[in-house]
Order: C-alpha cells, then structure tokens, then sequence
C-alpha cells in the first residue's frame, strides 16, 4: 500500500534567532517526506560567529549540517523562496514583525520571540488577531511562553488555546488553533 501524499505545509516563524525550529522542520521533512515552505522574521540576526559554533548540525546524521549551515548562510529578503532541500524551501526576512506584510497563509506558526517581560509589544491581542486570519483552517499558532495573559490574548484574538506538556526545561507549551467557526 502506498503512502498518500500530504499537502504542502506552509510555516512562518517569528524569530529566526539560531534557527533550530527551521532545522528540526528540514528533518520533519525529509523524514516524512513532506513539502514545507518556510518563512521567518527576524529583527536581529545572530552573527556567522555565534551560528557556525552551535552544534545542531550534527544532529542524527552528518548531512544534515549543510542544510543547517544554508539557512544560515541564506539571502534575506528575496522574493522568492529558496531550496534547502528537496522538501524544504525557505525565505527569510530581515524586519520588524509589526511593520510587516504576511503574504500567504500558514499552516504552522512558530511564536519564537522573546518573552512578554522583555517585548511586551509583540504578545498582545492585536498582534494575535493579525496573524489569525493568515492562518489556514485548523492551523496552528505554536509558542514555548505559557502565561495566562498570553492565553487570554489568544483566546480573544479567536483562538482555541490548548496548554500541552513541554519539552525538556520547558514545562508546558500552547497551541492555539484557528477553528472554523
């Protein structure tokens, strides 16, 4: 029996910063053998000093180092994407989140930014009721900060939040999911 292709997923992730959601997406993909288009903002971009020494790349196996160094390594601001992979096509923006312009709609989105104590700006309803409408139909807003002003932001902007255990040091994560209403 043959495995039915999946859908393209398409993902925007707020703060780039050492790039390991996009690098654990790249492997998402090739294992499952999905096409991800994968779009990233960041304000302040880590410099090749600070990257080129993280070990990410040596995660599974040793192939998997160039595809880290090549989003790294990636133009910023072009206009269209460009192939990492066979599965994964990536573009990346060098801008501030709140002037910018979203030009498809998502499946995933990766809230990475720091936390509302150090930019308060970014973690509120009106950022979230901007980005709920690029979201497809049961997609999913993803972030590692749990706070109950986060949630409550959420939920208000339209969301279903879902607090779920968290990895590692981080005791619980939320998903909020765009739901048809």
């Amino acid at each position: 029996m043959s495995k039915i292709p999946q859908k393209d997923i398409y993902v925007f992730e707020l703060g780039f910063g050492t790039g390991l959601n996009a690098f654990l997406s790249i492997i998402y993909g090739i294992e499952q053998n999905v096409r991800i288009y994968y779009e990233t903002i960041e304000l302040y971009p880590i410099s090749k000093d600070v990257w080129s020494n993280l070990n990410y790349g040596n995660y599974k196996e040793s192939n998997y180092r160039l595809f880290f160094e090549n989003l790294h390594a990636s133009e910023w601001d072009t206009e269209k994407f460009i192939k990492i992979s066979e599965n994964f096509y990536f573009k990346k923006h060098h801008s501030d989140f709140l002037n910018f312009n979203m030009e498809n709609n998502y499946d995933v989105f990766y809230f990475d930014s720091f936390s509302p104590d150090k930019v308060p700006h970014l973690w509120n309803i009106e950022v979230f009721k901007n980005i709920y409408p690029k979201l497809n139909n049961n997609g999913i807003l993803t972030t590692y900060c749990s706070k109950g002003i986060v949630k409550e932001a959420l939920r208000q902007a339209g969301f279903s939040v879902k607090r779920i255990k968290g990895l590692n040091y981080k005791k619980h994560i939320i998903n909020a999911v765009k739901v048809q209403h």
